[in-house]
């Protein structure tokens, strides 16, 4: 598999990739289910989005907000002509460990182990909904997201 690198972009740069991720979602489910981001909004200093370049084409974005205690994705999105390259589980990753480390700064492992933390603590969380009620989605609690 090709090594694609993943850094930190303008959702400027990405307006066309979020304009096609709009749509995407739009076409699957009713609007009252779909939380999309404005332009300002994914410009908010709480919001760090992602990116991956293919031959000078912005190929996928994903982007996080800080919220108080956990970090929820604003969207991964890459084109039809770039999926089945691994880019979408590289933003994820590369989400997981911005948002991690942006909340808990006084890890001092490295990249790999902050990793294994992060998906044991992902497990973790997965083994606890069926067990409890914690609210592990902020507030997206009661969504239906039940294709159109």
């Amino acid at each position: 598999m090709t090594s694609f690198e993943i850094h930190k972009i303008d959702p400027a740069e990405a307006i066309e990739l979020i304009n096609e991720l709009d749509a995407y979602q739009e076409s699957l489910y009713p609007s009252e289910s779909n939380h999309l981001e404005s332009l300002d909004q994914l410009s908010n200093p709480r919001v760090k989005m992602f990116g991956s370049m293919i031959d000078g084409e912005l190929a996928a974005i994903g982007a996080v907000k800080l919220m108080d205690g956990y970090g929820e994705v604003k969207g991964v999105f890459v084109p039809s002509r770039h999926r089945g390259k691994g880019l979408a589980k590289k933003i994820m990753n590369r989400l997981g460990i911005h948002s991690h480390t942006s909340l808990c700064i006084d890890f001092n492992g490295s990249e790999d182990q902050l990793k294994q933390v992060l998906m044991n603590r992902i497990s973790n969380a997965v083994e606890s909904m069926s067990a409890s009620k914690t609210n592990l989605f902020g507030d997206f609690v009661n969504i239906d997201i039940s294709p159109k």
